[in-house]
């Protein structure tokens, strides 16, 4: 699913916000907050997928566990980056 994505907001190592357009429109922020001897890292997602009733049809089919799959890999990803440094 071809998604351009623009930066809207970045503070490195706080901050980033992101602006997605395509099939599905939206908005991403990512924020890690200090929190004790580590940092907690916040994800809200707000998107909308074109197509009508058929675009809602396919988010609660498709599209939600593409994004929950992929949120995931992305936490474990980030996760394996910080435990390297």
């Amino acid at each position: 699913m071809p998604i351009t994505e623009t930066v809207l907001e970045y503070q490195p190592g706080k901050l980033q916000v992101l602006q997605m357009e395509g099939l599905l429109s939206g908005r991403a922020r990512w924020e890690l907050i200090p929190e004790g001897d580590g940092t907690r890292l916040t994800t809200t997602f707000e998107y909308e997928l074109r197509g009508g009733v058929f675009g809602r049809i396919a988010d609660s089919l498709i599209v939600e566990r593409m994004n929950a799959k992929s949120l995931e890999q992305g936490l474990q990803n980030f996760k394996a980056l910080v435990e390297r440094q």
